[in-house]
């Protein structure tokens, strides 16, 4: 295939971009593309195909024709992770790569925070550092279940009735 000073085609893996000035220029250097993939014994995927027209005047634009191929006509496409726009406007895709960039930023401040979080629960001790950490055991801090709490509540009084009785008159 023969390329010129003025004719460029840009290739990455399995994308090609034909970028042409004009919708002639670009219907010649598709038809000689598609006649080099056909010796190659490639083939053009026409329902992945797509072509855009960047221009900030919009006019009706039909499909692309190229022999037995018709290539949908689209306002808007990703390519190489970059939103590209008919009207050569970039507002949209500059905001997109700020939030983008703020959410890295923020999201990094987090784990910053919940890492400091972290370590002061690390150098603490007792019942702070168990919970911040949720390996709390269940234990209780004055070394004692609770059971045996309740079994000291429950147990009888050993008494004398007669003592009590008095004490009351």
């Amino acid at each position: 295939m023969e390329l010129f000073r003025n004719k460029t085609i840009l290739a990455c893996v399995d994308d090609i971009m034909v970028i042409g000035c004009s919708r002639e220029e670009i219907i010649t250097e598709t038809a000689k593309l598609i006649m080099a993939a056909k010796l190659m014994g490639f083939k053009i995927n026409q329902i992945k195909t797509k072509y855009m027209v960047i221009d900030r005047r919009a006019g009706i634009v039909q499909d692309l024709k190229i022999g037995n191929y018709n290539f949908q006509h689209v306002t808007d496409f990703k390519y190489l992770g970059t939103n590209l726009k008919n009207a050569n406007n970039m507002h949209n895709e500059i905001k997109l790569r700020i939030s983008a960039a703020n959410k890295a930023q923020y999201q990094v401040i987090y784990e910053r925070q919940t890492f400091e979080i972290d370590e002061n629960a690390w150098k603490s001790t007792g019942i702070i550092k168990n919970i911040m950490t949720s390996t709390n055991n269940g234990k209780r801090p004055r070394g004692r279940s609770r059971e045996m709490d309740r079994h000291s509540q429950i147990r009888p009084q050993k008494f004398a009735p007669e003592s009590k009785l008095e004490k009351c008159r």
